[in-house]
């Protein structure tokens, strides 16, 4: 199984204690990049070679995801395996 297949299927559980480190690795397995890093908690990853945008905001203090994050991350990797 490969990372991106183990970060994946951890995501799949929700766990509560995802991270947004784990968040950018595993969107970072996909082909998504983080820009405009430096202006408040929102964080838009985009994937040029499939044209998506996704806008999650980056908790804080704590760095872990709420569950509802953690839905929408699923939902559109699950969307974007379906298409591959």
């Amino acid at each position: 199984m490969s990372r991106k297949e183990k970060s994946k299927a951890r995501l799949d559980t929700l766990p509560k204690d995802f991270t947004w480190d784990e968040l950018v690795s595993l969107m970072n397995q996909y082909g998504f990049c983080i820009i405009n890093a430096s202006r408040g908690s929102g964080r838009k990853f985009y994937n040029k070679e499939r044209d998506k945008l996704a806008i999650f905001h980056e908790p804080h203090p704590e760095k872990t995801l709420k569950k509802y994050v953690l839905n929408d991350v699923k939902t559109l990797l699950d969307e974007i395996d379906e298409n591959e």
